[in-house]
């Protein structure tokens, strides 16, 4: 599948119903767009997502954004638990 837009990205992962891997497939298309509602998407699924794998890859994806932004939301992630 190929997730043409931010909007069908959110939508995937706010999916309950979604597959794993569409999901992590919507987290890249996220990373790629870079944007403020792109981290909070991707920091909410990190949070909330009931899956390991896809936890897994949303903090690969903020890892990869290397933005200070994203650096502060996984550092807080950590100090937090």
């Amino acid at each position: 599948m190929n997730i043409s837009s931010k909007q069908e990205a959110i939508e995937i992962l706010n999916n309950i119903k979604s597959k794993s891997y569409l999901k992590i497939e919507a987290l890249f298309t996220l990373m790629n767009i870079a944007d403020d509602e792109s981290l909070n998407q991707i920091f909410k699924i990190l949070k909330e997502d009931p899956c390991e794998l896809v936890r897994h890859e949303a903090a690969f994806c903020l890892g990869e954004m290397a933005s200070n932004k994203a650096i502060q939301v996984l550092k807080g992630t950590f100090e937090s638990d």
